[in-house]
């Protein structure tokens, strides 16, 4: 498990969870069920993460991916999971196309006075040095 990789739980995390005694057993029992599905949980995406990286040289998209993490903020697995969900960039005719297809557009919903905006979510989530900034 790497627990020193930000946003994973971490050994101390581990460590405290699993010191807890908690006083109905049932209870306990849950505590131990959700520190097992963390932690195999973790195991399984360094498995696939590990698979991945062995199998991307023979991938013909391979130098997309590299292009992609060129970019500041975007990582191996970000820029692999990009690249297979597009295919191949060509298909669209301008950046706000590729744009849309992969979501990043931001929606305004609006009805007489109300307006809302909604930035997108998949950036929210997924990039925590924009969370909960509003883009004008």
């Amino acid at each position: 498990m790497a627990a020193s990789m930000p946003g994973r739980w971490g050994e101390l995390w581990l460590i405290v969870a699993g010191s807890l005694r908690l006083d109905h057993p049932a209870s306990q029992i849950v505590l131990q069920h959700y520190i097992h599905a963390v932690t195999d949980a973790e195991a399984r995406l360094d498995c696939l993460t590990k698979r991945i990286e062995e199998l991307a040289p023979q991938w013909s998209m391979t130098l997309f991916v590299e292009a992609m993490q060129a970019m500041r903020g975007v990582a191996f697995i970000v820029a692999a999971t990009v690249v297979a969900e597009v295919g191949d960039f060509a298909r669209f005719d301008n950046s706000r196309q590729l744009m849309a297809f992969l979501g990043l557009v931001p929606s305004e919903y609006s009805s007489g006075s109300l307006q809302r905006r909604r930035d997108n979510e998949w950036i929210a989530t997924n990039k925590p040095s924009t969370a909960g900034t509003r883009r004008p």
